[in-house]
């Protein structure tokens, strides 16, 4: 017959002090005993305090069981398959002079179900923790009874590492949404509706994921069959939602505000003076991709038109899904406005000569700016503007001023 004995540790020839073992994995559990500086004794190992053992249990002396930290000792045998076999556990921050509630969930919205009287050192089971970085504990508080407790007023015994994420964030409306909401199937007000939460309602609902980083919109499930999306506007979270995911991948779109009747141009650039590429018919109800935007507070949005792409005004579409993620997609080239004291209006000309014919004029006090196309070799300066879409024509220098740099532009 074969001996195969299980797992085993001894003091590491370079432990030259006692090892103290403990009644669990932690400086701070109490002292049973010690293996003596210079052993060479094997002993059996039961278990470790979690996935990463920093702590081993032994079995120390017939009838009792131990706790040696790992950085001492050395193992013998094949570990794979040694279980965790320590729950951690907390007890109240020393010298907190108050009692701590438990509350339902993670978070001071929860429900209340009993409190940890000021002074105790009764340790408690922990069973989970909120988040990654955890900012609330679950703990075993009586029999069957479980609760959370908030990490800033509690100390730690035993190792954390391998504990659980035990909760999904949750939302319920907000006091303030009495006429109840809506649940849709996308992030969007008017995608398909696929449920109803009531006004008044207090019922809460876990959250599955987001539309975008800065949320516009939550995706919750429902029923157990049914997950859907409701404004953020409406409603107030529980728990963590650091880590949540986004959810919804398919890019924004826009469409034609109903109130739009005519036809809606699409153009080159953002701005009335670019050449027209197309338009999207007055009343039409299709969706078309939003690509990006011209600035940080989009007034044309960049859009997949066709084979091609173009932009459109932001003043008669109307947006689907969240646009915070839609990056600015235009860098304007050089360009030029009325200077604050031209307060009449400036003819724009044929050629850069004051005598030439007159293709139109900038009215007076316009803040419009005009993409820059080229200037004049002579003096006094003249600049060649886009004036429309089928229109470039020149104006004089002394009564405008430019933005973005020059550099680069032709000399006609």
């Amino acid at each position: 017959m074969t001996w195969n004995p299980g797992p085993r540790l001894s003091l590491k020839p370079t432990t030259t002090a006692n090892l103290n073992v403990r009644t669990g994995p932690g400086a701070d559990h109490a002292w049973i005993g010690r293996i003596p500086r210079g052993s060479t004794v094997r002993y059996d190992i039961l278990g470790k305090d979690a996935p990463t053992a920093a702590w081993y249990q032994i079995r120390f002396g017939r009838a009792a069981d131990g706790w040696v930290s790992a950085d001492h000792v050395l193992t013998h045998g094949d570990l794979r398959g040694l279980a965790a076999t320590w729950t951690p556990r907390l007890s109240l921050r020393a010298g907190a002079d108050y009692n701590l509630s438990v509350r339902a969930g993670p978070g001071r919205g929860y429900a209340w179900i009993g409190r940890i009287p000021r002074g105790s050192t009764t340790r408690y089971d922990i069973l989970g923790k909120d988040a990654d970085r955890a900012e609330w504990y679950e703990i075993r508080f009586g029999a069957g009874v479980t609760g959370w407790v908030s990490a800033d007023h509690v100390q730690t015994h035993g190792s954390l590492n391998g504990l659980a994420v035990d909760w999904t964030p949750q939302l319920a409306l907000k006091a303030s949404t009495t006429a109840g909401l809506n649940v849709r199937a996308e992030p969007d007000a008017t995608a398909d509706r696929v449920g109803f939460i009531r006004g008044g309602s207090t019922t809460r609902y876990d959250i599955l994921g987001q539309d975008a980083a800065t949320a516009e919109w939550w995706q919750i499930r429902l029923s157990p069959t049914v997950v859907g999306w409701v404004s953020a506007s409406h409603v107030q979270t529980y728990g963590r939602l650091h880590g949540l995911a986004v959810t919804w991948t398919a890019p924004p779109q826009l469409s034609l505000k109903p109130t739009t009747t005519a036809n809606l141009n699409v153009r080159s650039g953002p701005g009335g003076a670019h050449p027209r590429v197309g338009f999207i018919p007055g009343g039409s109800t299709t969706r078309y991709d939003i690509l990006g935007r011209d600035a940080a507070t989009a007034t044309w949005w960049r859009i997949r038109f066709g084979a091609g792409i173009g932009w459109v005004s932001a003043d008669f579409v109307r947006t689907h899904g969240s646009v915070a993620g839609v990056p600015v997609a235009w860098v304007p080239g050089p360009q030029l406005s009325l200077k604050p004291t031209t307060t009449y209006n400036l003819n724009v000309r044929a050629q850069p000569d004051a005598t030439s014919a007159k293709v139109g004029f900038i009215p007076g006090g316009s803040t419009a700016r005009y993409d820059l196309l080229a200037r004049s070799a002579a003096t006094p300066t003249w600049y060649q503007i886009r004036f429309s879409d089928t229109v470039d024509g020149w104006v004089h220098g002394n009564y405008v001023r430019t933005h973005g740099s020059l550099a680069g532009l032709p000399v006609r």
